[in-house]
């Protein structure tokens, strides 16, 4: 009887110390940012933290590459989401940046990944003489990454004559054009096109939405 009440009162006495561990334990992330890059995929410099979904955490975005043989890069974006003690994807897409090869004379076209006023911006350059870039604008909302906006440009690197710029508003279905005639004089035009519409982060492919005719 004595033997059973001194291992009943050494096991009262593990409690607390079974309960700290245990609550410890789950105060940890059971992953990390970094957990979820595929086989085959590397983290770049390029790299956005900002807490998107207001928990008071950041999350985490993240330009991935990986080479071929030839040496050419290929990117996906990779978005995990702060989600209590944890991380969770919100978006994997490899069809959001162009690949080191794709531009032009002027080599690898991928110039920036940043966030500005709770959007994350992905920007495009590229060409030779004549020049084009291509901004893409991605907003949170409503729990999931949308395309809100995008801003193209095509311009001669000595002249204004012939460059045009595009900036479509998908939230609001507005186009705006602006271009330069042969006496380098500025038009501006507005119109709403319906069509328009949020695109999914996670479907967007840049080489076939939203393609810009300049």
């Amino acid at each position: 009887m004595r033997l059973k009440t001194i291992l009943f009162l050494t096991a009262l006495s593990m409690l607390p110390f079974v309960l700290i561990c245990k609550e410890n334990k789950t105060s940890e992330p059971i992953s990390t940012p970094e957990s979820f890059i595929p086989d085959g995929w590397s983290a770049t410099n390029h790299r956005v933290e900002f807490d998107w979904n207001r928990d008071g955490k950041k999350d985490i975005a993240m330009v991935l590459d990986r080479s071929d043989s030839e040496g050419i890069k290929y990117r996906a974006v990779l978005i995990v989401m702060s989600e209590g003690d944890d991380y969770k994807q919100s978006v994997f897409n490899e069809n959001l940046i162009y690949n080191s090869d794709e531009g032009g004379a002027m080599g690898d076209p991928f110039s920036e990944f940043t966030e500005e006023h709770e959007n994350l911006i992905i920007v495009h350059y590229g060409g030779s003489s004549w020049r084009w870039s291509m901004t893409r604008v991605f907003q949170y909302r409503e729990g999931h990454f949308e395309l809100v906006s995008t801003y193209d440009t095509y311009e001669h690197s000595a002249t204004k004559e012939g460059s045009k710029a595009l900036n479509r508003d998908l939230v609001n279905k507005l186009v705006a054009k602006t271009s330069f005639d042969e006496n380098e004089k500025e038009t501006h035009e507005e119109l709403e096109d319906k069509s328009l519409k949020p695109i999914l982060m996670n479907a967007f492919n840049i080489r076939k939405d939203l393609i810009a005719e300049l």
